[in-house]
């Protein structure tokens, strides 16, 4: 697997949330996450790992429906 540079996964969340969802939070209100405002940044990793296991699944995943 290719390295990654430092903040790949917080540049990824970030175009998926406004590209798929809109934006942080209809992304957080899709999948029924608590969190509003700044803390939603932080926690879209915890979320989306404990999901699918990684950040980077989760990135696969859309990569193939939006291909």
């Amino acid at each position: 697997m290719a390295e990654k540079s430092s903040g790949w996964d917080s540049r990824a969340i970030a175009i998926i949330a406004e590209d798929v969802f809109g934006g942080y939070l209809s992304m957080f209100e899709h999948y029924g996450w608590p969190e509003r405002g700044s803390q939603m940044m932080l926690a879209a990793p915890v979320h989306i790992c404990r999901q699918w296991g990684s950040v980077e699944k989760w990135v696969g995943y859309f990569k193939a429906i939006l291909v």
